[in-house]
C-alpha cells in the first residue's frame, strides 16, 4: 500500500487525497443518513499564477515531492496542462492535475495510492458560471486496487452529494445505486440478475433521531 506522508506533499494534495481515502472508507457503508461534512466539496484551486518551475526535486532543505510541470503553446503563450507529483521517488505519477484549456483551473485529478503505475482516484471538475469557480462533479474510485473503477459519486451544481453508483461485485459496471437529496438517501437500486439494469428498489433505512 502507497503510504501518504504529509510532510513530503503539498497542503492542497494531502487534503484531496485525505478526502479521497474517507470516501473508500464509505464503499460499503449503505446507510441512509450522510455526515454532513462528508458531503463538502472541496473546491479546485486556480493554477499558480507565476508557473516557472518545471521540476521540483527534493533536498535537504526542501522535501517537497519530486515535481514537473507540464504545458502547451496557446498563441504564442505558454500555458501551464499539468502538474506531476512523485511523492516516493520510484519515477512513476503518483498524483496529477490536469488543468483547462486556459490552465487557469484544475479539470481532473488523479491519484495512485499504491504505488502500482495506476491510478486509483480520479477527481473531475467543471466550471460553475455562477459562481466563478471549478466546482468537483464527480469522483471515481478503484477500491481494490484492480485498475477497474467500482465506485461513482455524483454530485449537484450546490455541493451536495446526488448519487453513489457501486460495483459491489467488481465486474467493471455499477449494480447498486444509491440516490441522494439533501444529504438523504431516497432511493435505492440494485441490479440482482447482472443485465446492467436496475431491478430493485427496496426502500433506505431511516436512521431516527
Amino acid at each position: 500500500m502507497f503510504k501518504t506522508n504529509r510532510n513530503t506533499m503539498s497542503p492542497t494534495c494531502f487534503f484531496r487525497l485525505s478526502f479521497a481515502l474517507g470516501g473508500l472508507l464509505l464503499f460499503g457503508a449503505c446507510s441512509s443518513s450522510q455526515n454532513k461534512n462528508a458531503n463538502e466539496i472541496p473546491k479546485a484551486p486556480l493554477a499558480p499564477q507565476d508557473a516557472t518551475l518545471e521540476l521540483l526535486a527534493p533536498t535537504k532543505e526542501n522535501q517537497s515531492p519530486r515535481q514537473r510541470r507540464v504545458y502547451n503553446e496557446r498563441q504564442g503563450k505558454r500555458v501551464l496542462a499539468s502538474v506531476e507529483s512523485d511523492f516516493n521517488g520510484d519515477g512513476r505519477i503518483d498524483f496529477i492535475q490536469i488543468y483547462n484549456d486556459n490552465g487557469q483551473w484544475i479539470q481532473m485529478e488523479k491519484a495512485d495510492l499504491d504505488g502500482d503505475g495506476s491510478f486509483d482516484i480520479t477527481f473531475l471538475h467543471e466550471w460553475n458560471k455562477s459562481r466563478k469557480e471549478a466546482q468537483l462533479v464527480q469522483e471515481i474510485f478503484d477500491t481494490n486496487y484492480d485498475s477497474k473503477a467500482d465506485l461513482w459519486k455524483d454530485f449537484s451544481t450546490d455541493g451536495s452529494l446526488k448519487q453513489r453508483r457501486l460495483d459491489r461485485d467488481f465486474d467493471g459496471r455499477p449494480d447498486y445505486w444509491e440516490h441522494y437529496e439533501r444529504g438523504q438517501i431516497i432511493r435505492i437500486e440494485q441490479d440482482k440478475n447482472g443485465d446492467g439494469v436496475p431491478d430493485s428498489a427496496p426502500r433506505p433505512r431511516i436512521q431516527r433521531r
